[in-house]
């Protein structure tokens, strides 16, 4: 595997986060209890999307559900002169197995050097294209992310087939001006 290339910003970079409600936007406590591709459990990292159509993406994969859950959405700022690191898809035979074993691995060196704040990733669910991100809420220059949370998903029911079919069959009323009177 080779080492992922780093570099510190020339300018602020906004990722986006849609992130459950019951939490803090930058929570750790999913990463932290269950791991993810890029981390094993015990890791306090927050996963985020390079763009906000990654962010749906990845979390419709992950949503194992019928319905939209419940999501708000934060763009976090990383700060102008902040260190990140990034691998692509090239560095690292293996990184979108399904056992997940070289991209945590890789992901946990990355964690465990501490030299930045990021780390920029392959998406599995957006390859080849997206990208994804996982910011070391250890690093020292976490406390200087920025978030601004900007409310709830509007979910496109398109994407939860079920949902969209429960909302088809729902009979529509017609407007009280438009009623016909017995």
């Amino acid at each position: 595997m080779a080492s992922p290339s780093e570099r510190t910003l020339d300018e602020p970079l906004r990722v986006f986060r849609l992130y459950d409600p019951r939490f803090a936007p930058l929570d750790a406590t999913g990463a932290h209890t269950y791991g993810g591709r890029w981390n094993t459990p015990g890791s306090d990292v927050v996963h985020a999307a390079m763009s906000y159509a990654g962010a749906i993406l990845e979390t419709r994969v992950h949503a194992n559900v019928r319905r939209p859950p419940p999501r708000e959405i934060a763009v976090i700022t990383l700060p102008r002169g902040s260190r990140i690191a990034e691998l692509v898809a090239g560095d690292l035979a293996g990184w979108d197995d399904p056992g997940q074993a070289a991209s945590c691995a890789a992901g946990d060196a990355w964690l465990a050097a501490a030299r930045s704040l990021a780390l920029i990733v392959p998406s599995k669910a957006g390859a080849p294209l997206e990208r994804n991100i996982v910011l070391n809420m250890g690093h020292a220059d976490a406390r200087r992310l920025q978030v601004t949370t900007l409310g709830a998903v509007p979910w496109d029911l398109r994407l939860f087939p079920a949902a969209e079919r429960a909302a088809a069959a729902t009979p529509k009323r017609k407007p009280a001006a438009s009623r016909k009177k017995r």
